[in-house]
């Protein structure tokens, strides 16, 4: 009884694990990035400023972190 493994199919695996891992890593920091500008426009009190820094900044790098998340969720393996 023998095993053949073979390395082009664990390099296959291990890409796949990895393309996995930084879409849960995004979004762990997708979501941390939304709950932090979230508190911020809250803590703005009632009047409306789109303009805030803080939480415009906020807003910005949720949006490219989710285009970002979109296309790795997206990517299809090599």
């Amino acid at each position: 009884m023998g095993v053949k493994i073979d390395p082009a199919n664990l390099m296959d695996i291990k890409e796949e694990f990895d393309r996995q891992n930084d879409v849960r890593i995004l979004g762990i920091i997708l979501t941390a990035v939304f709950i932090i500008t979230a508190a911020l426009r809250y803590s703005e009190g009632q009047k409306v400023n789109p303009w805030n820094p803080l939480s415009s900044i906020g807003l910005v790098a949720f949006v490219c972190l989710f285009v970002w998340m979109i296309f790795k969720i997206g990517q299809k393996p090599k």
